[in-house]
Parts: C-alpha cells; sequence; structure tokens
C-alpha cells in the first residue's frame, strides 16, 4: 500500500522517519527540500475560484418548486473567468534558504544561490530560479531545491531553518500560490518520493509581506524533525531575516 503524504500546517511538527525492511522506524539519511511559486498574471484571460452561498429549500416537490417552507444552506465553490486572450505573466525572483543555527542559536552558515554548498557539503542548492511557474498543476518540478545529508551534517548544526524571501521585493499577497515539499533522497540528491507538503496559498496574512519562515528541522534525541512556521515578514533580505523572524523561530519554536 503507498504510503500517504503528510500535509504541514503551521505549528506541525513531523519525525523524518520512515518504516525499515524489519518493520523499525529508520531515520531518513538524505531529503531534498523543494520551493515552487507561481509568476504573477498581468493580463489575459484569468480564472479563479470564489464561493458563494446556495440555498437549498428541503421541503415537499411544491415548496421545492415555490422556494418555500424548510430550506438549509451550503457553501459551494466555482469557477469565474475574467479577462480575454492568451495570459500574460510577471516573472517572480525568491530566493529559498537554509540558515543554519549552532546551540545557542548563533547563525553559522546560510545555504543560499550565492552560496550553494554549505557543511562540507552536507547541504547543497540546485541555484537560482529568477521566474517562477505559471501553473502549479502543470509544471510539476519544483523551481530551487535544497538537499541535506543529515549523516554529514557538521556536529554544531543544530537547527535548519528553511525561509523563502522575494529578491525583487513583490509581496507575498500577490503570488497564486507558494509550496514547500519534502522529498525521502538519495545520496545522488535524486528525489526518491514525496515525503511531506506544505501549501502556502495566498492569504490575508500575506498582505504586505516579502518574507516567510517555512519551518525548521532540528534534532530530538536521535531523530531529526521538522516544524512548520508559515510566519511571513517585512523583511527585505536573507540577513535581515537570519536576525530577526527566523531567529526568534529558533528560540520559541524550536
Amino acid at each position: 500500500m503507498e504510503e500517504r503524504v503528510i500535509n504541514l500546517r503551521k505549528q506541525r511538527t513531523i519525525s523524518l522517519t520512515k518504516k525499515g525492511s524489519n518493520g523499525n522506524e529508520e531515520n531518513l539519511e538524505f531529503v531534498r527540500v523543494g520551493l515552487k511559486w507561481g509568476r504573477i498574471q498581468v493580463g489575459g484571460k484569468t480564472e479563479k475560484e470564489v464561493k458563494e452561498t446556495q440555498v437549498i429549500y428541503t421541503g415537499n416537490a411544491l415548496q421545492k418548486f415555490l422556494k418555500i417552507g424548510p430550506r438549509e444552506t451550503k457553501e459551494i465553490t466555482k469557477k469565474v473567468s475574467t479577462g480575454f486572450g492568451e495570459p500574460r505573466f510577471k516573472d517572480v525572483d525568491l530566493d529559498a534558504s537554509i540558515l543554519v543555527y549552532d546551540e545557542n542559536k548563533k547563525n553559522v552558515d546560510t545555504l543560499y544561490y550565492g552560496h550553494l554548498t554549505a557543511g562540507d557539503s552536507s547541504l547543497w542548492h540546485s541555484s537560482d530560479d529568477r521566474g517562477g511557474s505559471d501553473d502549479a498543476e502543470a509544471e510539476k518540478n519544483d523551481n530551487e531545491v535544497m538537499t541535506i545529508d543529515f549523516k554529514k551534517l557538521p556536529a554544531n548544526y543544530k537547527y535548519l531553518v528553511v525561509i523563502l524571501n522575494s529578491y525583487t521585493h513583490q509581496k507575498f499577497d500577490e503570488l497564486p500560490y507558494a509550496t514547500m515539499n519534502i522529498y525521502e533522497s538519495q545520496k545522488s540528491g535524486i528525489q526518491k518520493k514525496l515525503f511531506a507538503e506544505y501549501k502556502l496559498d495566498n492569504n490575508p496574512e500575506f498582505n504586505g509581506k516579502e518574507a516567510l519562515v517555512l519551518g525548521g528541522f532540528y534534532k530530538e534525541g536521535n531523530i531529526w524533525k521538522f516544524k512548520a512556521s508559515g510566519v511571513s515578514t517585512t523583511e527585505r533580505s536573507i540577513s535581515e531575516i537570519s536576525k530577526g523572524s527566523a531567529l526568534e523561530f529558533t528560540k520559541k519554536e524550536l
């Protein structure tokens, strides 16, 4: 039977383990963290989902015909089209990074587009994506990917905080979606299977925000875990996030 994918949400903690051939839980040795986001549509035909309340009459046939008598309401979702012509999109340059902290919550390293390997090559980054994706379903590949070799991590790498920030300072409420995927991986970095996903669809909390703290990897006993955050901030650089919201997350949550 196929194992289910874990759906992450704010504050949820998961263990990075799997059942081994003997039935016991084993740690994942490698994981890939994939970040995916949508480009901003600026013209052409667009479809969006809207919710509306529908009244349903539940009486006899005459009452239903006359729309009188007992009734109930339910919320339905439907797609509404606006505009015309081929969709036009604007590139979105986001940066996925891992901020590394030691046991004293000091930022000792950063994996990002300008520093593609870290921790004696225990962390590596796929490189910078400056565009984003047009369609969440049609384009399956992640925009930026970071791989972690847990067995090779230096001893002082205690907390690995995943962040996503807007290099071009576009706001997250302008984006149609952002998703983080955690994959069980192989030593080569080739993904093996999707382990967990964290969908951060647009919501009012993102208004005016330029960065997201997605969560952090940390070790509890002999097991590596991940705790989801989802905090959005107005911080404008990786350095600012490392000293601000990401550091605060390690102090309060990890």
